[in-house]
């Protein structure tokens, strides 16, 4: 397959895999519904020097959700080329607006549990702390959203 087929087909792929399912509400404070949140991400791992690398990241975040607010915690596994990581994933984020439709900030922190792949282990790579931020967009599809 070529590059550019394998390129467009990823990225579609990120687009439509990276779902967000809203679960059962679980009680309710002033009026606001405590909601049960999972979300699924999948992605492909962006290398500076050779672009798309056809390999995985993936994440699943379960949580809760109470007004503009959501707060997961969840699981990954990042496959890069000297090494894989399991991150083990806290998320916080932020709709700006109370509708299905809506801008989104978020911030994560995450301890990666890295495993060293045998052909390259005269590298040395170190589990650790990781932390980020980020802005993204929601959009509601009949009862699951999907996220940019």
């Amino acid at each position: 397959m070529n590059s550019m087929k394998t390129s467009f087909l990823v990225g579609a792929f990120i687009l439509l895999a990276h779902t967000y399912c809203n679960g059962q509400r679980v009680d309710s404070i002033n009026n606001k519904n405590i909601r049960w949140v999972n979300s699924f991400q999948m992605g492909s791992i962006v290398d500076k020097n050779k672009g798309l690398t056809g390999r995985l990241s993936t994440s699943y975040l379960s949580g809760l959700n109470y007004g503009k607010w959501t707060l997961g915690a969840g699981s990954g596994i990042d496959d890069y080329e000297y090494f894989i990581l399991f991150p083990a994933l806290l998320e916080l984020k932020y709709n700006l607006f109370s509708s299905n439709n809506s801008p989104f900030v978020y911030t994560y922190g995450a301890y990666n549990f890295l495993l060293q792949k045998p052909d390259f282990n005269n590298y040395n790579y170190k589990s650790g702390l990781g932390v980020g931020a980020g802005v993204g967009y929601v959009w509601n599809l009949g009862g699951v959203n999907l996220f940019l």
